[in-house]
């Protein structure tokens, strides 16, 4: 049975929160529960003074955070706006009971990162409210610190700040924390509450034509922090080269480093390419040679009969004004039937079928002969990387690194 609180011990407590001496701090850490709910209810009870409410309720918080006694701050603070919240006779010990806890809201959230609780999660949802961008400032604090990219937050919060990106995206990235959005963008596919329309949403943001060039940095930068392979798949279509061309390298890292990925998400991967080659939101075909080439090994690393088709498709292309442009893709994607057909030589018959064709450009008869010869270009580098492999084989190690050319 709980025993009844000495109303000369709450009237000390309050004495000594207002009043100017040091307060005692280590006297109330093991005090229970009930004895702080008293003196909650002792204040309510009390005329309402604004700068006292927060000075008792200050030191009620920062007494159960010294002794770390988080659950009972949350329990302290769900009593306070359930009993003192909203009384008939209008006295309201939660508004500064609340406006205290936002004081202490970091250092409660950092203590208690890795615990799953209700009460908690109540806790910082109720107390941070409609403050989203306090809310975001505070996330992105916690991961610039701490750099836990990986880490899994409860539900609750999940839902939090998945519905702030949810409601406006370009409002999310523009006032997330750079670390932040780094760990939002590698757990998008593993939160409990994403939803295909969701990310809809995200590829509208980066292929859009209205999309500023500081948001789509601004995510450049996130993925370099945290690779997340899922968004580098879909920045494979961005339309600026400069742009490409950093997403291209950050490939070739988790290529060289953690080709497991890659094979871990092929069926994405290959829908990406198919519509980089496709030139649905730029012109393949003007691309600088070296992201030809890091494509062009990416297709060779997927190994997909789609892709193959494609490739068979750029070759067929008619290109009545000889553009060297074309030309050079043209080249490309014998080379990589080659490069197929040194595991798979049925794959060269197709080859073979094109030089009997009288609309293809001599230049690149030429280097399908090159190819079914197996001689090597004097004049032009092979643009196709002779060393790199398809994914039919499993890593032995998934932190083995694939050699890829360097040029990539």
């Amino acid at each position: 049975m709980t025993q009844p609180v000495d109303p000369a011990d709450i009237a000390r407590f309050i004495e000594l929160a207002v009043g100017p001496a040091k307060f005692p701090d280590t006297a109330y850490r093991a005090r229970p529960l009930e004895f702080f709910r008293a003196v909650t209810a002792e204040m309510a009870a009390q005329p309402a003074d604004r700068s006292r409410d927060e000075l008792v309720c200050d030191r009620l918080i920062a007494v159960l955070i010294a002794g770390k006694r988080f659950f009972d701050v949350a329990s302290l603070h769900a009593a306070v706006k359930k009993r003192h919240g909203a009384p008939a006779d209008g006295r309201d010990l939660h508004t500064p009971f609340r406006a205290v806890l936002l004081t202490h809201i970091r250092e409660l959230f950092n203590a208690t990162l890795t615990y799953h609780s209700p009460e908690l999660d109540a806790l910082f949802c109720e107390t941070l409210g409609d403050d989203r961008q306090r809310f975001l400032e505070l996330l992105g604090l916690l991961f610039e610190e701490r750099r836990l990219y990986t880490m899994r937050l409860s539900p609750n919060l999940q839902r939090m700040f998945y519905t702030i990106a949810d409601e406006n995206l370009r409002h999310f990235v523009q006032f997330s924390n750079i670390h932040f959005l780094a760990f939002y963008l590698g757990a998008l596919r593993t939160l409990v509450h994403a939803t295909p329309a969701h990310l809809e949403k995200w590829i509208s943001l980066a292929l859009s034509p209205t999309t500023s060039r500081d948001i789509i940095e601004k995510l450049l930068g996130a993925v370099k922090i945290n690779p997340a392979v899922d968004f580098l798949f879909l920045f494979l279509l961005l339309p600026r080269d400069e742009q490409r061309s950093a997403v291209l390298t950050l490939l070739r890292g988790t290529l060289e480093r953690r080709p497991h990925l890659l094979r871990e998400n092929r069926e994405a991967l290959v829908y990406f390419l198919g519509r980089a080659l496709a030139s649905d939101f730029y012109d393949f075909h003007r691309i600088p040679q070296d992201q030809k080439l890091a494509i062009a090994n990416l297709v060779l690393f997927a190994a997909d009969e789609g892709l193959f088709d494609r490739l068979l498709e750029l070759l067929k292309e008619t290109n009545p004004h000889a553009d060297a442009k074309q030309a050079e893709t043209k080249k490309m994607a014998a080379q990589l039937i080659g490069k197929w057909g040194e595991k798979e030589p049925e794959r060269l018959a197709a080859l073979r079928q094109l030089l009997r064709g009288e609309t293809l450009e001599e230049s690149v008869k030429q280097e399908i002969i090159r190819v079914l010869r197996g001689i090597p270009q004097q004049e032009e580098k092979t643009m196709v990387s002779p060393m790199f492999g398809g994914p039919a084989e499993p890593d032995p190690d998934p932190d083995e690194k694939t050699v890829v050319d360097r040029k990539l």
